[in-house]
């Protein structure tokens, strides 16, 4: 019988997502514990990535707001 923390894991994982093994290192490589479920890494880096588009497309927007009109 597993533990409650496996089982916890396996429930939080149930969703199958088909990745190469590439993205599997990589995931494995971003886990913060051995807690943490796949989808809690995918969750936190998508925020990352989203935060970070946001901040590029702020600053697109201040350089083109400093532009001399021609």
């Amino acid at each position: 019988m597993p533990t409650a923390d496996r089982y916890a894991r396996y429930r939080e994982d149930q969703t199958t997502v088909w990745i190469s093994k590439r993205a599997a290192t990589f995931i494995s490589k971003e886990r913060t514990t051995d807690a943490e479920g796949s989808a809690a890494i995918l969750d936190r880096l998508l925020i990352e990535l989203r935060s970070l588009r946001k901040a590029s497309a702020a600053g697109v927007a201040v350089r083109q707001a400093g532009r001399r009109p021609a």
